[in-house]
């Protein structure tokens, strides 16, 4: 079925997402254009929250251990979180990563097996 708008485009995201037959990796501000921008970040702000509350299983640390969980995926290993904000979290992380046996919060020189 060929798609024809960019509202077509974002219902179709949306109903894979609703199915599980999709997934949001959100990265960084860095390839968002004028992410520098207070207005722009604000933007993206409001977009990342909207899509936390229609698909609770993307965009944090624990909702990723959630899915996992549901999934019934033994091993996890969180490799993508922004260096400031390890920092900045490393407690409240390092507890919520040692309340579930089995996942792992890599550090730079962990080799991790698949």
């Amino acid at each position: 079925m060929p798609i024809s708008s960019r509202e077509e485009t974002i219902e179709l995201l949306f109903d894979l997402l609703r199915q599980g037959k999709a997934a949001i990796l959100l990265d960084g501000l860095d390839e968002i254009p004028q992410a520098d921008d207070d207005r722009r970040r604000a933007q993206v702000h409001a977009l990342v929250n909207a899509l936390v509350d229609e698909f609770p299983y993307h965009g944090s640390i624990t909702s990723s251990i959630e899915l996992a969980d549901h999934a019934g995926t033994e091993k996890l290993a969180l490799v993508h979180l922004d260096r400031n904000f390890r920092e900045q979290n490393r407690q409240q992380i390092h507890d919520i990563v040692q309340g579930r046996p089995g996942t792992l919060l890599p550090v730079a020189g962990d080799h991790i097996r698949i």
